[in-house]
């Protein structure tokens, strides 16, 4: 939940980053509220490092960044990502955003990752 809130300071920037357990089976949730919208997770600190890793990773390839990232880059850009392609899609569709093991949720990870690689060339410009 830690890597999870501290990826999402870096998100928002007029909302506040907010974790609550909400049950056993969700013990290690995170909500995050900001912006108008609602994230989500209710991944662990191993998974969230590892579906940072992979999205951060799927991202770099896509945006042709990989042989200049390694793999910590990989999972904070795919973390930051995650929550961002969440925003992202909750502003498109107005739904909160589950961040799990699911493909949907991959996928809004991997588009959420794209997006910051690519704002983060358009600045390094």
């Amino acid at each position: 939940a830690g890597v999870a809130a501290a990826a999402v300071a870096c998100v928002l920037s007029s909302g506040e980053a907010e974790g609550r357990i909400t049950g056993a089976r969700e013990s290690n949730a995170v909500v995050v509220e900001g912006g108008g919208g609602m994230v989500i997770s209710d991944l662990g600190f191993i998974s969230w490092l590892v579906f940072g890793a992979l999205a951060g990773w799927v991202a770099s390839l896509l945006a042709g960044t990989n042989d200049r990232q390694g793999c910590l880059t990989n999972i904070v850009v795919g973390i930051v990502g995650a929550f961002l392609g969440g925003f992202l899609f909750n502003l498109l569709t107005g739904e909160a955003v589950i961040i799990g093991w699911s493909l949907g949720s991959f996928a809004v990870g991997v588009v959420g990752a794209l997006v910051l690689l690519l704002v983060l060339r358009a600045i390094r410009r």
